[in-house]
């Protein structure tokens, strides 16, 4: 895997340690200190995946699930089936707040 670029850089070339990039947060023990190479890079990618997409974000998706519970967009107690049409409104609330009248 050493052949391995990036826009014309390698592995080496990209400075990585066991870190989120641009967040400083450790991967695991020790991360900033350990570079990433060719024998890590399944570890990294994996760690990092699974910070920003998974362990990382479980206590934002709790609690998302928590509020989404409770009510609903219309005002009235939620059920199973408001699930995905609450959360894509939630989500397109904070992210467009003139959009959604709120």
């Amino acid at each position: 895997m050493s052949s391995l670029t990036v826009g014309g850089a390698t592995l080496a070339d990209l400075s990585l340690d066991f870190t989120v990039p641009g967040h400083g947060i450790e991967l695991k023990a020790g991360g900033a200190e350990i570079d990433v190479d060719d024998s890590n890079l399944e570890e990294y990618l994996n760690l990092v995946l699974d910070m920003t997409l998974g362990s990382g974000i479980a206590k934002q998706i709790k609690s998302l699930q928590d509020g989404k519970s409770q009510y609903s967009t219309t005002g009235r107690k939620a059920d199973k089936q408001d699930s995905p049409q609450l959360c894509l409104s939630m989500i397109s609330r904070s992210s467009h707040p003139r959009k959604s009248g709120c």
